[in-house]
């Protein structure tokens, strides 16, 4: 019998936002139906020009996004209150608030905590399955959104938290 592979340890992921691939796929439609309108009607300056931004803006507008406004998310094995447990070993002397006006990457979550060292905001959702779900897979996603430029202090409460959170799934139940 092949041996069972071991289940991959969570990390943090960084995540584009969904309207940014949005704006992408509009601004590659529009431009490039603006380069060929132009190009049925002989204007073939115009049409480099737009042909030209229709290879550029699409990704700039994917690409500043991600680097301006970072999403961290990282999948865990965990429901809901282990999560909230682990964010609060992890966090015992920060001051945290809660959240009540859940927009962009928050919309779905459950619970939405800000931070005031390091300026961040982290919520999680738990991932709803259709079938019954296969053991160590992740049921919840934790979401970190700085909101400093402090990319050290940042890094490093995400593996404090991380490391929280796998010691909550090592933890027996």
């Amino acid at each position: 019998m092949p041996a069972v592979p071991p289940v991959p340890r969570p990390t943090w992921t960084r995540r584009v936002a969904a309207w940014s691939i949005l704006l992408f796929f509009v601004s590659l439609i529009v431009l490039t139906y603006f380069a060929v309108y132009y190009s049925n009607k002989g204007d073939l300056v115009t049409t480099g020009v737009v042909a030209g931004l229709a290879s550029v803006v699409p990704l700039l507008l994917v690409v500043v996004p991600y680097y301006v406004t970072p999403i961290w998310a990282i999948p865990v094995p965990l429901t809901s209150e282990d999560v909230a447990q682990a964010l609060a070993r992890a966090t015992p002397g920060l001051r945290a608030e809660p959240v009540g006006d859940r927009e962009g990457p928050f919309a779905r979550c459950v619970s939405v905590i800000r931070f005031d060292e390091p300026a961040c905001t982290v919520g999680w959702y738990a991932m709803e399955f259709a079938a019954k779900p296969v053991a160590g897979a992740a049921r919840t996603t934790v979401v970190l959104r700085p909101r400093t430029r402090d990319r050290k202090a940042v890094a490093a409460f995400r593996e404090t938290l991380a490391r929280s959170l796998l010691e909550t799934e090592a933890s027996p139940a």
